[in-house]
Formats: structure tokens, sequence, C-alpha cells
């Protein structure tokens, strides 16, 4: 419908959304509950306690990775890739208590909804209406998409007249949480007819952090036709700070904004922000 609004949303809350209404098709419970990382640990630590007792130099956490590195390779016939599970013993038994205690508190992960929310899209007996419905698709920040993360955007852009996918590719160079970042090269191989426009100039950061950045890249050897340039002028010298964690960083910021306040004279509830570009984005202090 023409009139329609359009839709903005996240990969997962459109998941979410779209199993509850539809996820009854598939065999999963209507009252389905959704794990966050914290619910993952706890279940991976009530395992281990209770089944294994001794898990070597794993952590819970890397027992996390193990278990998204599975669930973000499925196969073909979209299942768990659980081939690196035959070489390790005590993660196979982490893996199979792990998803069925899922099934005992009618429980998903967030890489479930990804890989469920695909298989409904993909399945030919099941007919939904937002197949119908989809007319354009602009999804950002595709280089950290998984493969299944891609299949589940393939199966939903079938039907789309339109598919535009924004990405930055020298962030791929990176893996988080566990995920190889190469959705992005096979949609490239699978699109070859695709047209391709590449933005260099950044409008956001000053020279020196794009000469740091061009200087990164450059050591790691990325493709010096996609490195960045910028017209704003060239500040101070960067300074560095290695966080062990989010409240590491956290901390770190509110720290230095008090020096800015005790140092600097800047007045608490000011506004920090661009001089080239006062209404962009602002920090308040």
């Amino acid at each position: 419908n023409s009139s329609e609004k359009p839709v903005f949303t996240t990969l997962h809350t459109f998941c979410l959304s779209l199993l509850r209404e539809h996820g009854h098709k598939l065999g999963l419970p209507e009252n389905f509950v959704l794990y966050d990382p914290t619910s993952q640990l706890h279940l991976i630590n009530h395992i281990v306690k209770h089944h294994l007792k001794e898990t070597g130099t794993l952590t819970s956490n890397d027992i996390l990775t193990m278990i998204r590195h599975v669930k973000n390779e499925v196969t073909d016939d979209l299942q768990f890739n659980v081939e690196p599970l035959q070489y390790d013993p005590k993660l196979a038994s982490i893996f199979v208590h792990y998803e069925k205690l899922l099934g005992y508190h009618h429980a998903l992960d967030f890489d479930d909804l990804i890989l469920h929310a695909t298989r409904l899209l993909s399945d030919s007996s099941i007919h939904l209406d937002i197949q119908n419905s989809v007319h354009a698709l602009c999804i950002d920040d595709y280089e950290s998409f998984s493969l299944s993360q891609h299949r589940l955007i393939k199966s939903l852009s079938s039907h789309a007249k339109k598919v535009v996918i924004c990405c930055d590719p020298n962030q791929g160079i990176f893996t988080r949480q566990g995920v190889q970042h190469n959705a992005l090269n096979k949609m490239l191989k699978e699109y070859k007819d695709a047209s391709t426009y590449v933005f260099q100039e950044n409008f956001r950061s000053n020279k020196s952090i794009i000469n740091s950045v061009n200087s990164l890249l450059k050591k790691l050897k990325v493709n010096h036709e996609e490195w960045l340039s910028t017209n704003k002028h060239k500040d101070d010298a960067l300074s560095f700070y290695l966080a062990y964690d989010e409240k590491d960083e956290g901390t770190h910021i509110a720290e230095e904004i008090q020096n800015l306040i005790r140092e600097e004279g800047i007045e608490p509830n000011t506004n920090l922000f661009d001089a080239d570009e006062p209404e962009s984005s602002c920090l308040k202090v």
C-alpha cells in the first residue's frame, strides 16, 4: 500500500515481532521468552556447575562466543553447523545441554530469532502477508552482518523491488561477538549486477582522526582506494585509552568530562559541539 509509512526497526526487533505473530507455524510456544547475553551466561554457568564441573581454561564468555559461532554459521538447510563441535566433546556437551534448557524454559536467544525468522520467510508452504508488502529495503551496517543474518535479508528481499545496502567495508576487518563478517562479500558475489557507490569524504571527523584511520588501514594492507578524506581542519594529536570493558569505558568518559569542568572552566549543562557544524550532534556536559 503506497499510503503506508516506512518501518524503521532493528533486525532482531523485526524478527521478534514476526515470531510473536507467526512463530506458532514453526511450532514455537506463543509465550516464548527472549534470553539476553546475561541470561545466556547464567544458563551456561548452570550447565558447567551441574553437568561438567571442569572446562579447563575456557570461561563462560568463551563458551558463549562458541555458541554464537555455531548459531551464526547455519547450513543451507537452515540448521546449526555443529561440525566444529565434533573436535571438542566438552563444548558439544555444553551446546546440547544449552539447547535443551532453552527449550525447557520456552526460551530463544537473539541468534534463534534470526534463524527462526529465516525459516518462516523461506518456507514456501507458509504464506506471510509481509512478503507481499515489502516494496523496498534499506539496510545499514551490513559489514557487521553474520551469514545467518544475510540469509534472512535474502529471504526478506526476494519480493522487494529495490534493496539498498549501506556499509563500511573497512569495518569488516574486525570481528565482534564471535561473528566473522563475510556476509558483505557473499552479498557482492550473489548480486554481481548491483550498482556500487563509494563515499570517501568524511563530513564528521577532522584530519587528525582521518589520517590515523588511513594509517591503520595502510598497515593492515586494506585497499587504498577506499581510504577516507576530509576537508575539515586538522586538530590536536589524538590520545588513546584502552578500556577493559564497557564499565571502564564509561567511567573514563565521565572522568574526562569532570576534567573539562574542573580544569578548563566549562560550566555544567554546556553543550559541546563542532564549531564548524553547530547544528550537529552535541555532547551535553
